[in-house]
């Protein structure tokens, strides 16, 4: 469980984050609002609504623009 884990780090050591977590060959969950970090590691999208939890056929670009037409 990774809980912002680019805070206050420098764009070399967001990459080095993201290389080590690519290699990685467990699960992890992330939460983050770097965009930039979570399309570079993520390869499912999980949406928490209303104490639910789906999963999300799309990227991040997909939620964003079903968000901004108000639909969920």
């Amino acid at each position: 469980m990774l809980d912002e884990p680019t805070n206050h780090l420098d764009f070399d050591a967001i990459n080095a984050l993201i290389m080590g977590l690519n290699n990685f060959e467990g699960g992890i969950v992330v939460v983050s609002h770097d965009e930039y970090f979570l399309n570079a590691i993520s390869d499912k999208l999980f949406i928490v609504d209303k104490e639910e939890v789906k999963p999300f056929k799309g990227d991040l670009n997909d939620y964003r623009k079903l968000v901004k037409a108000g639909i969920k």
